[in-house]
């Protein structure tokens, strides 16, 4: 869990630009990562 806590805080300083909430880049990232989770199994048919 450590990992992730850095990752989200890495991307909060990143774009420190965009004054980003944490919980709100959290969300976005879970959002990719079903959406590419997804695009894997679809190629996976293929």
């Amino acid at each position: 869990m450590a990992f992730t806590t850095e990752i989200i805080q890495a991307g909060v300083s990143i774009f420190g630009l965009f004054n980003m909430d944490p919980a709100l880049l959290a969300f976005a990232m879970i959002i990719i990562l079903f959406g590419v989770l997804n695009l894997l199994e679809f190629k996976k048919f293929w």
